[in-house]
């Protein structure tokens, strides 16, 4: 778990000094900059670049004892008023963004993209009502690489759009209670397993390599797309139905 803690922290513009400075403060008391540098084996003037920057983010705070500074982790759930910080920041320049975006990718263009960012962002903006999406094959662990949200997510949207949905999954795949509850999505499975799994929506394929890092291959072609339905319908024939 302390792995994810990393990555996300990273992910946050972190570096590896405040890190290090960070992770060590969570676990220790209160303490001075020379304490968590010789934890860590930092020098101190490495440990007070780090401490400025931390408690600029409001990760930790500055504690005056006396005649000397200690510092100490916030409330755990510091983290998680950060993001949301940023995320009224961004709702703030949403509109902005909207306005000088130009997002529209060429026919016939192919784009690779990394991590689940993009797959998140691919599956907020291709959902739309009426219009058929085809998914296969889902590996039996995607939940388990991807987390619960992606089933989730594509569920609900499904779901409230009431979107023509087709779903080939992997014969051993066993997280099929939320698309079992839905009415839009016709279920088959079959017996093959893959670290790669296919979306074809309209006139752009998806297809999504559960590698490390997570790869995104985007390709939009109405020839190809056809080309890769007739490829799903051939999967579905030979597929078995629902096993639920």
């Amino acid at each position: 778990m302390e792995d994810k803690l990393i990555e996300l922290l990273r992910s946050l513009g972190l570096s590896k000094n405040e890190i290090e400075v960070y992770l060590d403060l969570l676990k220790n008391k209160a303490s001075t900059a020379y304490s968590i540098g010789s934890r860590i084996n930092q020098h101190r003037p490495t440990v007070y670049e780090s401490l400025k920057k931390l408690m600029q983010k409001g990760f930790i705070v500055e504690i005056q004892e006396e005649s000397r500074k200690l510092y100490q982790t916030k409330e755990y759930t510091a983290i998680e008023e950060y993001l949301k910080q940023k995320q009224v920041e961004l709702q703030q320049i949403t509109p902005y963004l909207k306005n000088i975006s130009n997002t529209t990718m060429p026919t016939g263009a192919i784009s690779v993209s990394y991590g689940l960012t993009r797959l998140r962002t691919i599956i907020s903006n291709i959902l739309e009502p009426n219009q058929e999406i085809l998914i296969w094959i889902l590996p039996k662990n995607v939940d388990e690489i991807l987390g619960d949200w992606f089933l989730k997510e594509i569920n609900e949207k499904i779901i409230k759009s009431k979107i023509p949905t087709k779903i080939i999954y992997s014969k051993n795949f066993d997280t099929m209670k939320e698309i079992s509850k839905n009415p839009s999505a016709e279920k088959k499975y079959i017996n093959e397993e893959t670290n790669i799994f296919t979306i074809v929506y309209k006139d752009i394929v998806f297809l999504i390599v559960l590698a490390n890092p997570i790869t995104v291959i985007e390709l939009k072609n109405i020839d190809i797309a056809e080309g890769f339905k007739s490829r799903f319908r051939t999967f579905w024939e030979k597929s078995e139905k629902d096993k639920d």
